[in-house]
């Protein structure tokens, strides 16, 4: 009994000296997130209790009441993680352009399942390597040459959306899903899979597994495999990765078989190699440098073909069915992008790269968008040091969790912040906010690499459809739409568009 009791006391005194021993190489956490407002956390879980629910809706409505409880910044803590929420443009500009702060949080490690170390997701050593080597492939001259195909694969869009004229609502995800996957892989991958015309599912099933993921990220006993592994949410993980996976593995093959004729072609003396490097497809670029074997290893080409694939059917397209559900429920906008495409354009003519530049009231319709539906809402960082941001030092070690969605949506920098105004982006309107209140696409080092793509195809796609279908939606108001967190933003009924054919 004795003998008992000792080995007790032993593992009792073990254990007090851990944890005296965790706290104290913590001190600097507790020290200096002190003064820092949040909710209260409990004893080693933290504030995971406040994301109890298993749905994306009930982060997105947790993180909603933590902004506007706690505005400008504050803390809380999941498990033993200490974030800091921000919202302020002065602090995002800080942290968004500090070296101390490019290493992307530890929650993404949950999206490497089909990103891997993709430009999104990677690691600053392989992010700064990798973006040096694909950046000269987004220059303007390459923009340009892509705008033949944006007309083409809206076009093949228009077609099947004339067909849902008069339903009742249209899922419009899948169809504008499918769009940006043709439009993605024809330009950056030189490669065409006709998704619109086939039974294609990856848009959804991206969604899906982006939602999950989302999950395991703020449910913090889900971090655990064991635990996940047991949840109904692996079982649909284990079911739609290898579709998705398989998709993008065909892609790369199948681009791979075209490459490796084209050189064996060009070694026979068949062919004559192009001398203008800017004109080749991305995937072409980054097999080359796969196959020299020292700029891009085969595992690295597989992880930015997915996020590039993710970027197009995931993020663009969730971008533009927000997009068309605001010029359902915003009939007068609508009338007004429409007889700017009219002016521009005339009624059939395709758009050109010079047109896209006269287009500004769309461009502001576009931005406008973007600020009251982010679909990249909100971006994590850790701080490899500390950091001053003005109003507090963030220590080394914990991370930040930057709320673009809030920002876009205070009324601290947008008057009226729920109403749906283009005209808050005319230039001496623009001229009177912080810079760093607008980010719909993040900034600094970081940002968004295909930010430019993406508006491009965006104001081609709309130019296309809209000349030919007015857009309806049950939604009344921005106000109405609830939304949820699937990684991406996404109303949580659905867009509830319907169209009908212009007169």
């Amino acid at each position: 009994m004795a003998i008992f009791q000792t080995v007790l006391f032993g593992i009792f005194c073990t254990l007090c000296v851990w944890i005296a021993k965790y706290y104290w190489g913590r001190r600097k956490l507790y020290r200096l997130s002190a003064k820092i407002p949040g909710p209260k956390p409990y004893p080693l879980i933290g504030n995971t209790l406040d994301f109890i629910g298993d749905s994306t809706e009930k982060v997105l409505k947790t993180f909603q009441l933590y902004f506007t409880t706690y505005p400008d910044l504050f803390k809380y803590w999941l498990g033993p993680k200490l974030i800091f929420g921000i919202s302020k443009p002065e602090h995002m500009e800080i942290i968004l352009n500090q070296h101390q702060c490019l290493e992307k949080d530890s929650n993404y490690d949950f999206t490497r399942i089909y990103l891997g170390n993709g430009l999104l997701t990677a690691p600053v050593h392989i992010w700064k390597k990798n973006r040096k080597i694909i950046n000269p492939m987004f220059n303007q001259k390459r923009l340009d040459s892509f705008i033949q195909i944006f007309s083409k694969q809206a076009k093949t869009c228009l077609e099947i959306m004339k067909q849902k004229a008069g339903d009742k609502t249209l899922d419009i995800f899948p169809i504008i899903s499918a769009c940006n996957i043709d439009t993605i892989c024809e330009t950056t991958m030189g490669i065409s899979v006709n998704a619109q015309k086939s039974s294609n599912h990856f848009g959804i099933l991206l969604d899906r597994i982006m939602e999950i993921v989302m999950l395991k990220m703020a449910i913090f006993w889900y971090h655990c495999d064991l635990i996940f592994k047991r949840t109904k949410h692996q079982k649909v993980l284990d079911e739609t990765l290898p579709i998705v996976k398989n998709f993008t593995g065909k892609i790369i093959s199948a681009k791979k078989k075209l490459f490796d004729e084209k050189t064996k072609q060009i070694e026979a003396g068949d062919i004559i190699e192009e001398d203008d490097k800017s004109w080749k497809p991305f995937l072409d670029l980054l097999l080359a440098l796969t196959i020299e074997g020292k700029k891009f290893s085969e595992e690295e080409l597989g992880d930015e073909v997915n996020t590039f694939m993710a970027a197009g059917s995931d993020t663009t397209a969730g971008s533009l069915s927000f997009c068309f559900m605001a010029l359902g429920i915003y009939q007068d906008v609508q009338k007004k992008v429409y007889q700017e495409v009219i002016d521009v354009l005339g009624e059939d003519r395709d758009i050109t790269p010079e047109d896209l530049p006269h287009l500004h009231y769309t461009e502001r319709f576009i931005k406008e968008v973007l600020r009251l539906f982010p679909v990249v809402g909100f971006i994590m960082r850790t701080f490899t040091a500390d950091v001053d941001i003005g109003d507090a030092v963030l220590p080394e070690g914990s991370s930040v969790l930057i709320s673009l969605f809030h920002a876009h949506r205070s009324p601290k920098y947008w008057k009226d912040p729920l109403k749906f105004d283009p005209d808050r982006f005319l230039p001496e309107e623009s001229a009177k906010r912080h810079p760093y209140s607008f980010l719909p696409f993040s900034a600094g080092p970081r940002s968004c690499i295909g930010k430019k793509y993406a508006v491009m195809n965006l104001k081609s796609i709309l130019a296309t459809v809209v000349r030919k279908l007015v857009i309806k939606c049950d939604y009344k108001s921005a106000e109405e739409v609830e939304l949820k967190l699937n990684i991406m933003l996404r109303p949580i009924h659905g867009f509830k568009v319907s169209v009908e054919l212009r007169e």
